[in-house]
This record gives C-alpha cells, structure tokens and sequence, in this order.
C-alpha cells in the first residue's frame, strides 16, 4: 500500500492535475521576473555580420574566419544527437526557473565548446545570490516574490530572469558545481511534504570564467546559428496554460502574453506538424526544441518537449558564452554589481523612466557614445582585459586603460587599447593584445567609444531600480559619460556605467564569504498539496 501511495505522489508531482488549477481565478505566480532592460527592440534588428560568418564576439577563441563558407542550416538539430543529453533538473517548487535555464545554457556551453564534457552546474547558487549578500561589495536583488518564495533557516530564493544571472557571472561569483551548492530537496511521502535544505555555498569561485552573455533577439536563424556556435539558449515563454506539464507539443497563443517561465533551447525541427500542438494548433509546421526543469517525467516522459514556431510569447532570448581559462590571482574592479539595469544616451536621456527626476523622458538618442570608469589599484596588477555591454548587433568599440591624472576626468596616457565590431549584443569581456600595468594607489581609467547601429542609447548603467536592484550603490565622481569623448558628465547619484576592468593581480586573493543564515543545514517542511498547487501555477 505504501508503495502504492508513492506511486501516485509521484505522479500528481510530475503531472499537476488540472483540477488544481481550473477556474481559480488567481493571479499566477512569475516564476521570472521582469529583465530590467527590454531588448525586443533587437527582434528585426540587423544580425548579418553574426550571420556571415564575420569574426564573432570580443574574444578570440570564438572568433570564425569571415572567408570561410558558413553551412547550410539542417532542417532539424537536437543537442542531444551532438553530445548534450544530462539528465533533466528539477525544481521542483521553486521558482528557480531562471537558474536552472542559466545553468543548463552554461553546462551546455562547457561541454560542447569547452571540452568539459558532461558537466553539473550549481543552480542553487544563483538562487541563493537572489535575495543574498555575498559581501558588501556583491549586494543581492531586492525582488518581490509575492509570498511565492521559499524559504529554508532564514535563506530565502526567488524568482528572477537571465540579467541576474549574467551580473553574477560577469563580477566573479560562479559558476560553480553542484557538490560546492547541492540543490537539496526531497519529498517526505510519509508526511506528504517537501523537505528543502538551504546553507550558505561552501565556495563560490568560479570553475569557469565568462566571456559573454548575448541577447538574441527572435530571429529565428539567429537562434538556430547560435545553438550550433555556442550551445542551448536561454528563453522565456507564457507556460499558463493548466494542462501546460501534459504537453509534448505546446502552442498557446500567437499573442504576446506575460512571460512566466524560463526554459532552454536545445535544437528544433523544421518539419514537426501542426496537428500535434495543444491547447491550440499554430498554422504551420515547425518547432522549437525545449528543455524544461522539471525532471523527466513531464512532457510526454522525458523532460523535452516542442514549442511552435509561432508562438508569441517566446523573449529574453540569450545565450552564455563561457572560457576554461582561470586566472586564480585576477580582481575585477567594478561599480555594477547589479549588472544591466538601464540604457543610456550620452545625451544623458535613458530613453525612458529617469531614475534621478522619476518621469519619462524622451530627447532622443545618440548612437555613438563614449563612458569610463575611473578605478584606484588596490595592488600591483597587469589590466589584461575589460567587460562591457553592447546595445546592438554589429557595435563598434574602442576600449582603452588610460591613467586618470587629471582630477574630473578620465583621460590621460593610453596604457593599452583593444578594438573591434561586435557581432552580437550584450555583455561581453574584451582582452588587450598587450596588458597596462597599474602599480597599488594609482588612478587608472576604462575608457569606452562605441558606435551602436539603430539605437541610440549605448551605455549600459547600474542604479537602484524599485523591487529589482535596491542595493545598487553610486559612486559619484567615479564614473562618466560623453557626447564627444572630450567633454564629460559625471554620472553622479543616477548610477554607474557597466564597465569593468580585469586585473592580474601580484599575489593571491580570497574569495567571498556567506551572508544571510547559518551554516548549518536546516530542514523546511512545506505541505506537499500546497507546494504542488504552486508548481502548478508557478512554472
């Protein structure tokens, strides 16, 4: 009998019945948050150079020869058939979602292209920088999960979106494997109930370093391109539908409805036909070919299931680009621990919601735009590389590290430069050819010139952003921005320009440490009906 009862707890997890949802008139939880900068405006955008095969990203192990012949797109993909099949990962009742796509794009990434072979990213990590302190210097978000959270010996996870997870990255927290940050939860079938334990990371060095994270846009053979080149891909859909987890082929509306849930991904099949999509039939063949987390009893018995090429709620389209290389003695100077919150015009206009007068403002944009960071050395280091965001694909970039003498502005003597045209938007961390030397006190700039097709506001900025990044921190006359490249605004209380610089420091260094609960393992009960009706709701 026991066995027997197993049995159908195991089913109800892995299936959520539909009664549990029909006709309850409630709101759904998000299981992502809103990306704080929208970046549908790349859907349409220009992607060719990314297309023809020019040099791709700021680094140049991802660099492809612009002469050779770029084939020809399959009919279909899977990741599976090229080396990638791990297990599926739960979530179980979290709102994890995020992190588990973040972490599956990564392992995808280090396997295929990094020669990590089978790999098991820690998700929980991420989900415990949600809402903790790693140290003063690397704040939390500050989102709002509507009760929606859960919480284990006073650390609590939330939901969030791809943007989170690339400001982790990019100021050195992470990745790491599983065994450093175990995702803990079971299920007591005796109680009916799940059990979570949540503690504080045992290590949050990375085990790969970063070197971009690009934004897509929709374009469907951009996305095919970049599944081949780098790996699965990071997306949000709309997974409202009641009967979402029974699914194989899923296509619920042509419409663009709020995003709820983060997914992979992981190849596509040109020819899949219509009649087999529910709860509706799109008017043509096609589909997309999706990882979920929610183990591999769903969706048909495995995990995967297709998603239909028209379908309208598919965004945050992104996909992480990592490097083997680990330089243990590297310190990465910053302002943006948050990441991304904002763009900018050298103008000053955001293009939107203005931070410092609280209203909307549109004086139009400037494509070209010049920002720095002025940075004092902590020690004795060789500058060997700078990290930045570009708002659009086919951005040009000069970056430099100048000593800043000269007080209120960041120019001054080039000590290296590196640049280029960056195939792809988003973030992306730039080596120089040949390093600048910084010795311990001394002044030195992050110079950034970047030109940025079709959009006029190219700087990307941290500020404290209402139930997003409340942590966030300026540091007035630190960072600048220029119409010119001559004459500069300090940034002020608005924010920080994202632009970081890597060092190579003389020495070693120790990495963060834990904030937000004990050590010890603590266990959380949550009534096992209860937490099923929030998976359900909550994909």
């Amino acid at each position: 009998m026991k066995h027997l009862i197993v049995t159908l707890l195991l089913a109800a997890f892995a299936l959520c019945p539909q009664p549990l949802e029909a006709s309850d008139g409630l709101v759904r939880s998000r299981g992502v948050a809103p990306a704080p900068v929208d970046t549908s405006y790349l859907d349409g955008a220009d992607f060719s150079l990314f297309l023809g095969g020019a040099e791709r990203g700021a680094a140049s192990y991802t660099a492809s020869n612009a002469a050779e012949e770029i084939p020809t797109l399959p009919a279909s993909y899977d990741l599976r058939e090229v080396g990638w099949e791990p297990p599926v990962r739960n979530q179980g009742g979290t709102a994890l979602c995020w992190a588990f796509a973040s972490a599956a794009s990564i392992e995808s990434n280090l396997a295929l292209h990094n020669g990590y072979g089978e790999t098991d990213v820690s998700e929980y990590l991420f989900g415990y920088m949600s809402l903790q302190d790693v140290s003063a210097e690397k704040p939390s978000f500050t989102w709002t999960t509507d009760g929606w959270d859960i919480s284990s010996n006073g650390i609590t996870v939330s939901q969030g979106t791809y943007s989170m997870t690339a400001a982790f990255l990019a100021r050195g927290d992470g990745p790491v494997s599983e065994a450093d940050a175990p995702f803990n939860m079971d299920i007591d079938y005796d109680a009916q109930q799940y059990v979570y334990n949540f503690f504080c990371p045992s290590n949050f060095a990375p085990v790969a370093g970063l070197r971009a994270v690009y934004s897509l846009g929709a374009d469907r053979e951009v996305i095919k391109r970049a599944i081949m080149e780098y790996g699965a891909v990071y997306c949000e859909i709309c997974a409202d539908d009641e009967q979402y987890f029974y699914y194989d082929a899923y296509f619920y509306s042509k419409d663009k409805n709020p995003l709820s849930h983060a997914v992979v991904v992981a190849g596509w099949d040109d020819n899949y036909e219509k009649e087999n999509f529910k709860p509706q039939q799109p008017a043509s063949d096609g589909a997309w070919i999706i990882r979920d987390s929610y183990g591999s009893s769903v969706h048909g018995g495995d995990g995967y299931f297709y998603l239909s090429y028209e379908e309208g709620s598919f965004g945050n389209i992104a996909v992480y680009v990592m490097d083997a290389r680990i330089d243990t003695n590297e310190y990465i100077y910053e302002y943006d621990p948050c990441g991304r919150v904002g763009m900018m015009s050298p103008n000053g206009d955001t293009g939107g919601y203005d931070p410092t007068t609280g209203t909307d403002s549109a004086q139009g944009g400037q494509a070209r735009a010049w920002g720095a960071n002025v940075y004092t050395a902590r020690r004795g280091a060789e500058i060997t590389s700078a990290g930045f965001y570009g708002a659009s694909p086919g951005s040009e970039y000069k970056i430099t590290i100048e000593a800043a003498d000269e007080e209120g502005s960041p120019r001054g003597e080039v000590l290296a430069e590196a640049r280029g045209t960056l195939a792809l938007p988003g973030y992306s961390r730039v080596d120089f050819p040949t390093p600048a030397r910084v010795e311990a006190g001394e002044k030195f700039s992050v110079v950034l010139e970047i030109n940025s097709p079709s959009y006029g506001w190219p700087l990307a900025y941290e500020y404290a952003k209402e139930n997003y990044s409340e942590k966030a921190k300026p540091n007035p006359g630190k960072s600048f921005y220029s119409a010119d490249g001559e004459n500069w605004t300090s940034m002020g209380e608005r924010g920080d320009l994202c632009i970081k610089a890597f060092a190579s420091e003389d020495g070693s260094q120790s990495g963060g440490g834990c904030s937000g609960g004990a050590g010890a393992w603590a266990l959380l009960t949550v009534p096992f009906a209860f937490v099923l009706l929030r998976i359900c709701r909550k994909k």
